[in-house]
């Protein structure tokens, strides 16, 4: 088993070149353990300690079909709603650079707005569609459009017609249009299209070079498939997958555990990679700092593109994704 840099991971735990002592086996051993036990064909695993990635690799198969390839670090995967904090990220620059407020009316940018509920398009702000407070419904068409527009067909034309889960402040509620929203106002703002803001504000900075939202661009590299399971057990591989442009900011990322560990790098590090400066300290703990309460006795909270909360008595930041076929 090697580290990220071909080292083997004995050599990690002494900390030879590392100047990290710690002890990955049991995390590694575990995760197969997992994987046996709940028939997951194929994982890939970062850990990052001190702001370095200690371990990246992978573990099992991309397809339990006549397809599959080793998992690796480099293995292409979709990561579904950790999408949230990346558009979260994107739009957190973008305030940075003094394009967008977080407590303005974002009918002030997007000024043809509807909601489905009066006054709601006059009172939303990005701080609430980044927080999941802005009340909009968390419905999204996962089996959409594929078209370049369609992201902003959704806002302008479906949006206005689904029914909202509260007015604009009110409460927490997941929502994946609220975060397709913030992203179409992002276009709006600078004139470009969602991922080409992404690469321009998130993946080129910190050279996360596999990770796209086209899923014919993942398909030109190995890429884990998505499997069913029968009653009995047994898996095979879906072949059909969800591919809408308009779902894209709330769940459509295509990425790398390699990618991603860069990723949790720069926010692990108060917003710097590599000695680069991607986002200020500031704004990096506005992100991580709970905005709203999620309503549980442990005091969970969610943030601006993050969960937050706590384990074992230490502050726990996150974000997870999954995709159903059926688009739940």
């Amino acid at each position: 088993l090697n580290g990220p840099d071909g080292r083997r991971i004995g050599e990690l735990i002494d900390g030879k070149g590392s100047g990290v002592r710690m002890n990955l086996t049991p995390i590694v051993d575990d995760l197969q353990d997992r994987m046996r036990r709940v028939n997951i064909p194929g994982a890939s695993l970062a850990i990052i300690a001190d702001g370095e990635i200690v371990l990246a690799d992978g573990y099992g198969v991309t397809s339990v079909e006549d397809a599959g390839l080793p998992m690796t670090s480099d293995t292409v995967a979709r990561a579904a709603s950790i999408s949230k904090s990346l558009t979260a990220t994107a739009v957190m620059r973008l305030v940075e650079q003094g394009r967008m407020e977080l407590d303005r009316p974002v009918i002030e940018y997007l000024g043809s707005l509807r909601l489905s509920l009066p006054g709601a398009a006059e009172r939303v702000t990005l701080r609430m569609l980044l927080s999941h407070t802005g009340g909009v419904s968390r419905d999204v068409d996962w089996w959409g459009s594929r078209d370049f527009d369609a992201l902003e067909i959704y806002v302008r034309d479906v949006l206005p017609t689904v029914p909202m889960a509260a007015p604009p402040g009110v409460l927490w509620s997941y929502s994946n249009s609220g975060i397709c929203l913030a992203a179409r106002v992002a276009e709006v703002v600078t004139g470009d299209r969602y991922p080409d803001l992404m690469d321009e504000l998130v993946f080129e900075p910190l050279g996360m070079t596999r990770t796209t939202f086209d899923l014919s661009v993942a398909a030109t590299y190995p890429l884990s498939q998505s499997h069913r399971m029968d009653p009995e057990g047994n898996l095979s591989v879906d072949h059909r997958q969800p591919d809408a442009v308009a779902f894209s900011p709330s769940g459509g990322v295509l990425t790398t555990v390699n990618d991603l560990a860069r990723y949790l790098v720069m926010h692990m590090s108060g917003g710097l990679f590599e000695g680069r400066r991607v986002l200020q300290e500031s704004t990096v703990a506005e992100m991580h700092r709970p905005a709203v309460s999620r309503y549980t006795p442990a005091g969970d909270g969610y943030g601006m593109g993050f969960y937050t909360g706590w384990h074992r008595g230490r502050r726990k930041v996150w974000h997870w994704g999954r995709t159903l076929r059926n688009g739940g």
